[in-house]
């Protein structure tokens, strides 16, 4: 099934938020034009990396109105999607000068080749964006802390008794029970802890 690609002229409100319980959250983009929400599932990692990619762009453009990024900030409340529109793939940035706008473009994700990949381009006023990096890294922020081995939010599912070893646990990583989007497997890790 072909989507429409979305290519707006300009973005009411866009925000970050996540649905479900900590530790299995998922996350979205979500943007909003006149009655129009697109709501975009993505990684906890593209939303911190976006987030502070963003951060580094507005370094370069003159500041803004703290009373604006308020606004922005109150007008930008996430919706609880029941579904996403669509999965992204990947993501890109440009500034449009004449318009003073940084423009989000997404791309979805999909698994068959053949199929052209939908679009999304969010032009947005710098307000929203500045509200969207406060937004963004607060989600992030209020997750589990990074694995010390791999830097992700994979957490400690479980623990479990390795069979005839009393004083040793193993530690199962959430990543033991995904492949990850590639098809490889991901190698288990193992940590050895004192009862």
């Amino acid at each position: 099934m072909e989507r429409p690609e979305i290519d707006w002229d300009d973005t009411d409100a866009f925000t970050a938020g996540t649905t479900g319980p900590q530790g299995r959250r998922v996350f979205f983009l979500q943007a909003r034009r006149a009655g129009q929400v697109v709501s975009l599932k993505l990684e906890k990692q593209q939303v911190a990396g976006l987030a502070e990619f963003l951060h580094g762009l507005m370094g370069d453009l003159p500041p803004i109105d703290e009373p604006a990024v308020e606004v922005a900030e109150t007008s930008a409340r996430f919706e609880d999607p029941e579904e996403a529109d669509w999965v992204i793939g990947s993501l890109g940035v440009t500034y449009q000068q004449s318009t003073d706008r940084l423009v989000l473009i997404a791309e979805e994700l999909l698994r068959d080749e053949d199929l052209i990949p939908a679009q999304a381009r969010f032009p947005m006023r710098r307000e929203l964006v500045a509200a969207f990096i406060v937004r963004a890294r607060e989600l992030v922020a209020a997750g589990r802390p990074p694995c010390p081995w791999c830097g992700g939010g994979c957490g400690i599912l479980g623990v479990r008794s390795q069979p005839g070893a009393k004083d040793q646990r193993e530690v199962l990583d959430l990543r033991t029970l995904q492949r990850r989007a590639d098809g490889r497997e991901v190698e288990r890790l193992r940590v050895a802890q004192q009862a």
